[in-house]
């Protein structure tokens, strides 16, 4: 059985039995934040994607790919050996290497700003030299 929107706030609507204004103008917003929810809980290998790009030295940023949604996993590449970083609050990583001017191999990443929609980047400790990365991503 396929839902319509139309079918799927009213199946929501007799299940909660509420016909509550404020209810019902809010019931979109309640059924968008529940999709993303779901999507991001269920990782499905059809939404995984595999992106490759560079790092360069002294600099704390990774612009993430026009169609990211979510990060599944981010590695360092050198010599060919895949050093995964976990993924942290960005205030952690501030915490951790608050000194700009102190270089090494990034151990931890955050998504540090959203300054439009979909246009997230990666933050992480200061580099000691460029890097290959891997960003396993969700769509």
């Amino acid at each position: 059985m396929s839902f319509t929107l139309a079918t799927l706030k009213s199946t929501v609507q007799d299940y909660l039995q509420v016909n509550e204004t404020t209810f019902n103008d809010n019931l979109d917003e309640f059924i968008r934040e529940s999709e993303d929810r779901i999507f991001s809980m269920v990782q499905l290998p059809e939404q995984r994607k595999n992106v490759q790009g560079v790092v360069s030295q002294n600099n704390r940023f990774l612009a993430t790919p026009t169609d990211f949604y979510a990060p599944f996993s981010l590695a360092v590449i050198k010599s060919n050996v895949y050093s995964y970083l976990l993924f942290k609050h960005p205030s952690f990583i501030k915490e951790y290497s608050p000194n700009s001017t102190v270089t090494g191999t990034p151990k931890y990443y955050s998504l540090f700003d959203d300054s439009a929609f979909n246009s997230h980047r990666f933050l992480m400790q200061q580099i000691q030299s460029s890097y290959t990365t891997c960003i396993s991503q969700l769509l």
